[in-house]
């Protein structure tokens, strides 16, 4: 693995042999383990922060969660920070349940850069300990940045915490804000779908999913079973049997297998 290290100035004479200077930086290591040096200013520090940051992110989504914790710590070593650092530092502490930090580099990342997208991820937290008063004056104040460009994001999570606080006419308007500026992302439409149908809108539910097939290709036991029980209720029976027979080839010991073969749908 890669690594970065600030190397000390100071050398004693029984060291003079590969002794590194502070101007060098350790970026990585070559196929018989030895430890790769270049000058600082031969290396793009800020670049080389965001792709560490960027595969803390990916470690923190599979759960790797010590490798996601040396990455950013690495990535704060060749350029602190960054509006980056600060999002994904607190979605670091967010899923190992440290309430405290969380909010505090939410906090502090929206004192320095008050970004839409740190104010979404702030946003999004506080819906998941239901503050959502508090959680929507994070999204809306969001939506205030002219710089930011994912709007559609922001309005979808706006709309599942709506409704997770039991507001549902203000979700409905959410979800159709969130599509008007980019009804594209697999995470809208599924939400979308989903709120639809616990609204009985069977038809629109059904339209959703058919476009997030568009945009997502791989099927998982969630969606197959899902779509299974919007065919049923639109009583496409030839179309469930289709995703049925899908859900039990690829996914035969999921959850959602069991409750088909227990027609709990």
């Amino acid at each position: 693995m890669n690594k970065v290290l600030l190397i000390a100035a100071l050398c004693t004479p029984l060291f003079l042999v590969g002794c590194v200077s502070s101007t060098q930086i350790v970026v990585g290591t070559d196929k018989d383990g030895n430890e790769i040096f270049r000058e600082v200013e031969q290396v793009d520090v800020k670049k080389a922060s965001l792709a560490r940051t960027k595969l803390a992110y990916r470690l923190i989504q599979i759960k790797h969660m010590s490798d996601a914790k040396v990455n950013l710590e690495l990535a704060e070593k060749f350029y602190p920070d960054t509006e980056e650092l600060f999002l994904t530092w607190g979605y670091y502490y967010a899923t190992v349940g440290d309430d405290y930090n969380t909010k505090a580099t939410y906090e502090a990342g929206i004192a320095k850069y008050d970004s839409g997208a740190i104010n979404t991820a702030y946003g999004s937290y506080l819906c998941t300990k239901k503050q959502y008063k508090e959680a929507e004056e994070r999204f809306l104040h969001a939506l205030e940045d002219k710089k930011y460009a994912n709007i559609s994001t922001t309005y979808s999570r706006a709309a599942v915490c709506a409704y997770e606080s039991g507001d549902v006419k203000k979700a409905d308007d959410y979800f159709t804000k969130a599509m008007n500026y980019g009804g594209t992302s697999p995470d809208l439409l599924f939400n979308y779908a989903t709120f639809s149908y616990e609204q009985q809108d069977y038809v629109r539910a059904d339209k959703l999913m058919q476009t997030f097939e568009m945009f997502e290709k791989n099927d998982t036991p969630q969606t197959l079973f899902f779509k299974i029980k919007i065919a049923n209720k639109l009583n496409q029976f030839q179309r469930k049997d289709i995703y049925a027979k899908k859900l039990l080839k690829l996914f035969p010991d999921s959850e959602e297998a069991t409750k088909y073969n227990a027609e709990q749908y």
